[in-house]
């Protein structure tokens, strides 16, 4: 079958791309970048590693770009070796018709764009649960039962590369692997020490979530 594409839809969200970026550089210092390959993960669906000290900008570009998309969920989870499976899925209950439900205003299973903080430093069983939701978008509850989620990427963050053996089954889930350096140029740290630079969100909603699943078909 012919896919018919609609290109003056194309050339309408190609142009807004650069745009978008444009916004991020007047908010992020010495990040032009970080903001692409963001840019680029969040709008191709694909997940996204990011290496780097606290204060470089990793969860905020991801926050700021999300800030940009209409109607899009996003939800950040600093994670630790006492992160418990409730606080990253919801806590579990059992309805009356025997099925499982996971129960939470926000999760990883009901967010388009997620944040997992110092991913790294969780479990290894519960970095396991994670593995369904990271290639298919789905989780299975406790019933055995296969849900799909509107997850569209995941970004984790750690203070360094990770070299525990329980993270080996992600290497192929992110497909993005990038270290972001704190600010190098003198004149750039003076910039950020003097706070010049946009401290607000993004009003412009350059893309929604159906541009989203049409760039991604295309």
């Amino acid at each position: 079958h012919n896919i018919s594409i609609d290109t003056t839809k194309q050339n309408e969200l190609h142009e807004k791309i650069p745009l978008l970026i444009e916004e991020l550089n007047q908010r992020l210092i010495e990040r032009d970048e970080l903001s692409r390959l963001v840019v680029l993960a969040m709008l191709s669906k694909n997940h996204m590693f990011l290496i780097g000290e606290r204060g470089v900008g990793k969860s905020k570009t991801v926050e700021l770009v999300n800030g940009a998309i209409k109607d899009s969920t996003f939800w950040q989870l600093q994670m630790n070796d006492d992160t418990k499976h409730e606080e990253l899925f919801g806590e579990k209950r059992s309805t009356e018709d025997g099925t499982i439900q996971f129960t939470a205003k926000r999760s990883v299973i009901n967010s388009n764009y997620v944040v997992l903080d110092e991913m790294g430093k969780a479990k290894g069983n519960l970095l396991n649960s994670l593995l369904e939701l990271l290639a298919d978008r789905t989780y299975t509850s406790g019933d055995g039962i296969k849900h799909k989620t509107p997850v569209i990427a995941v970004f984790a963050t750690s203070n360094e590369y990770p070299t525990e053996t329980k993270m080996l089954p992600f290497n192929d889930r992110f497909i993005f692997w990038y270290k972001v350096e704190r600010i190098q140029e003198p004149e750039n740290r003076v910039k950020y020490y003097a706070g010049d630079y946009l401290d607000e969100p993004i009003e412009n909603q350059y893309f929604s979530l159906e541009d989203i699943e049409h760039i991604y078909k295309f």
